[in-house]
């Protein structure tokens, strides 16, 4: 009987199963990845150690320092995932397609871990396998932001809420933002007391995630030049055929608008596509991410879905532009801070990169292929 290779043992350990072979390889790469900030942010007292008395990678006293957290951390954080929560997004966009006569030809949507990062790709090989990848991160982070800054929103379409819960949620989101930028999803963790009973935003967002990289998956399909829904302006047109990142945030934009029209109680729905923007937008300004050169500007992108917005619905558009205003003024009060904690990691993390590479080349020894050699 064939041998089973690490890419396989680490799909079905970690409850992911499903995965294309480009996926598997993916996974371990982001497992590494994680067992890396895991290292650096929860247990940096054995970076210490290891620093302290400079043990050989190979040697027994570094195995006995690092063999016991990777393996906790394999067994536990690592199995965590959103499949779950992909598949009922991906149903209910399908819906939507479906009534539109759109039919993607997509073989799976699947969670990689890696929970210190925000990507969703989705990739075709030859056409015979399109898939859709998911970071843990993507979608742990959307539900960072929106529920910190939620109340926020709450207290703008309904009145003020109590200055100390709003300090607490001031505090939720400014971990959110130092947690993102410095890889660390721990950071960026903190207890939900309170849950809003219209989470409209957050399911946007992801929605709106999932529906770009289908969107990604119709212009493959179907080419840049075609357009599935109802008629749209010239000039959007060519806005679109000249650049398929902008044509996949139209469309995701308007499969959420086709979902707000058959439940219109959900008022911040495409408001969590223009919140996953906006945040985006304060990070490139402050140069705390860099401006990307092969997709448009956080700021361009938001200002587009704004646009549209305002064609759509007027008073929806009217209360998103109080919801950006109430989130610049949160952001103004945390930026500092932001900005001091995410420049002291980055400072402070380029004392410990012989230790992190030494955990690297551990990890990737600890999930060598059995049968393939090592990358």
């Amino acid at each position: 009987m064939k041998r089973k290779n690490v890419y396989d043992l680490l799909a079905e350990s970690s409850n992911r199963p499903g995965l294309s072979e480009a996926q598997k390889r993916a996974l371990r790469k982001n497992a590494i990845n994680d067992i890396i900030e895991y290292f650096y942010s929860m247990r940096r007292y054995i970076l210490w150690l290891i620093r302290l008395f400079r043990p050989k990678t190979e040697s027994f006293f570094f195995s006995f320092l690092v063999y016991g957290p990777m393996k906790f951390y394999l067994r536990h954080t690592f199995k965590l995932n959103y499949q779950d929560v992909l598949d009922i997004h991906k149903n209910e966009i399908n819906e939507v397609l479906a009534d539109h006569n759109i039919n993607l030809n997509i073989d799976g949507i699947n969670d990689v871990a890696r929970w210190s990062g925000i990507n969703a790709e989705f990739t075709s090989w030859f056409g015979s396998d399109n898939r859709i990848t998911v970071l843990s991160g993507t979608m742990y982070f959307s539900h960072l932001f929106c529920r910190s800054v939620e109340p926020l929103l709450v207290s703008i379409d309904n009145g003020d809420v109590h200055s100390a819960f709003e300090r607490y949620f001031r505090n939720m989101f400014k971990r959110s933002c130092i947690g993102f930028l410095t890889n660390n999803h721990r950071k960026g963790w903190s207890r939900m007391f309170l849950i809003p009973e219209d989470f409209s935003m957050l399911d946007g967002m992801e929605k709106f995630i999932i529906s770009h990289e289908m969107g990604h998956a119709f212009f493959s399909q179907y080419g840049i030049t075609a357009w599935p829904f109802e008629s749209i302006s010239h000039q959007r047109k060519e806005l679109i055929s000249s650049d398929e990142e902008i044509g996949a945030d139209f469309f995701a934009i308007h499969t959420l608008c086709h979902i707000y029209l058959k439940h219109n109680d959900k008022k911040r729905l495409m408001w969590g596509a223009c919140m996953f923007f906006l945040v985006f937008r304060l990070f490139e300004e402050e140069g705390l991410i860099y401006i990307p050169t092969n997709h448009p500007s956080s700021k361009d992108r938001y200002h587009y879905l704004m646009d549209y917005i305002r064609e759509v619905d007027s008073a929806l558009y009217d209360r998103y532009i109080r919801y950006e205003k109430g989130i610049l003024g949160f952001w103004e009060s945390v930026h500092d801070t932001v900005k001091q904690n995410v420049f002291r990691y980055k400072e402070n993390r380029q004392n410990y990169l012989a230790e992190l590479s030494q955990i690297e080349t551990y990890a990737k020894h600890y999930l060598r292929c059995s049968e393939e050699g090592e990358e």
